[in-house]
């Protein structure tokens, strides 16, 4: 199961509060758990299914700018592509979950959608957690894009959006 996130959220927020509780649920549910390997979303996922006995994979970027790896995971590949690297790691899994992220997580977000719409991947189970927070997105998809007739109704079925780490869980098993 593939989490993405931001890299920038640091422990006392919610939403990597929320990536731990996930990474701990999937390590129960004997899910292997793959992220990017940095800091943040990525980190708390990787760091729940560590605590709770499971195991964790990264698939690296190297940033100039960014520290990228962090110190839980069970094993890593790096890239120094961001193409390759999201290949990779939107390849390697079966399930995508979307917690609060940037530009980069909306692009990888994207991806996988656009693999999907064009049949270039099969269809798995895609999750965006925080409700509030995918609002904005939502409603554009569906007032420009759909109502622009850019996308069809069922793109817009190729999501679904939850508040809990459990939801987020039940949503990639059910």
């Amino acid at each position: 199961v593939a989490v993405l996130g931001s890299a920038r959220l640091v422990e006392s927020d919610p939403a990597f509060r929320d990536a731990y509780e996930f990474g701990r649920l999937l390590a129960a549910g004997k899910k292997i758990t793959i992220t990017g390997g940095g800091l943040g979303i990525m980190k708390a996922a990787i760091a729940g299914a560590k605590d709770a006995g499971g195991e964790s994979y990264g698939v690296i970027i190297t940033l100039p700018h960014e520290k990228t790896k962090n110190e839980y995971m069970d094993g890593h590949i790096t890239h120094s592509e961001l193409f390759s690297r999201m290949e990779v790691l939107v390849r390697s899994s079966s399930s995508y979950v979307f917690f609060q992220g940037g530009i980069g997580t909306l692009q990888e977000l994207t991806h996988v959608m656009s693999l999907i719409q064009n049949r270039q991947m099969e269809r798995g189970p895609i999750v965006l957690v925080g409700r509030e927070y995918w609002k904005p997105l939502t409603l554009l998809l569906e007032e420009s894009l759909y109502k622009g007739k850019t996308i069809s109704k069922e793109d817009l079925d190729l999501f679904v959006i939850v508040d809990t780490p459990l939801e987020a869980y039940r949503a990639i098993t059910e």
